[in-house]
């Protein structure tokens, strides 16, 4: 069976006290995808190190990394969905971008990666 590691990147702008659009930005890479890899690695930390080198300036032990879901793909496809927040830092996307809620009401994100992102509320960020 194979495993999906998938990181949902999300930085929020601490300095910003309103509940403006571009408070909150969610990470996509090159395609517009939230960041992902199969495990192909000895672990999933590994993998997980691999996705944030990368894909950002920033060191993977900086970043508070948890397991947001699992679930099943396909018959032989699973998935380990992690969440991380992190505060905005200028220029630490490297293949990708962050986007803000505006920008991301012209892409179309997987409705179980809104649903899993809307799930953690605007209290969290």
């Amino acid at each position: 069976m194979k495993i999906k590691i998938t990181l949902i990147l999300v930085e929020c702008n601490v300095s910003s006290h309103s509940a403006a659009f571009n408070t909150i930005r969610l990470f996509l890479d090159e395609n517009e995808c939230i960041p992902s890899c199969h495990l192909y690695h000895p672990t999933e930390q590994d993998a997980l190190k691999h996705l944030v080198s990368k894909h950002l300036h920033t060191d993977y032990e900086w970043l508070n990394i948890f397991v947001a879901d699992f679930r099943k793909i396909s018959t032989n496809e699973c998935e380990v969905v992690y969440f991380a927040k992190m505060p905005q830092i200028l220029g630490a996307d490297k293949s990708g971008k962050f986007y803000t809620e505006a920008e991301m009401m012209d892409l179309k994100i997987e409705d179980y990666y809104e649903q899993l992102i809307s799930n953690r509320g605007r209290s969290y960020f």
